[in-house]
């Protein structure tokens, strides 16, 4: 689940579902992107991820892991999503993971991968500068 502002202004939240199957084939997939009208409190977020739910027809009891970004209106104990989940939800062990995009970059801070990043970035460098391949 991400919550993020697009180009208009308008902050967007995006749940992605990735789903383990009888034969252990993981599938994942985009289920719903909403725009959030007004504020993005996490009780905002916590009632279009309901919402979002109910309509995908997935029972809360499925849902074992939630991966966030590390905003306060996400993981907030109280009032962020996290919190309110936790509230509302005391019975149900979901385990709450920071984003592994923010993890790796945590964990540059740590390792030494600048001649990794180097190569990627100028790889992205290459991709941009050429119309043809930029999408």
């Amino acid at each position: 689940m991400d919550e993020s502002t697009d180009v208009n202004d308008t902050a967007q939240l995006i749940l992605f579902i990735r789903g383990i199957d009888e034969n252990f084939s993981v599938t994942e997939e985009l289920a719903r992107m909403r725009s959030l009208k007004g504020t993005t409190k996490g009780s905002d977020i916590f009632h279009e991820f309901l919402e979002g739910l109910l309509i995908l027809k997935v029972p809360i009891s499925k849902i074992c892991n939630i991966t966030t970004d590390g905003a306060p209106n996400m993981i907030g104990k109280i009032s962020g999503f996290a919190g309110i989940f936790n509230q509302i939800y005391p019975k149900n062990n979901v385990v709450f993971l920071h984003c592994i995009i923010h993890q790796d970059i945590l964990c540059k801070a740590a390792l030494d991968i600048k001649p990794v990043l180097d190569v990627i970035v100028k790889i992205v460098n290459i991709i941009r500068s050429r119309a043809l391949t930029y999408r």
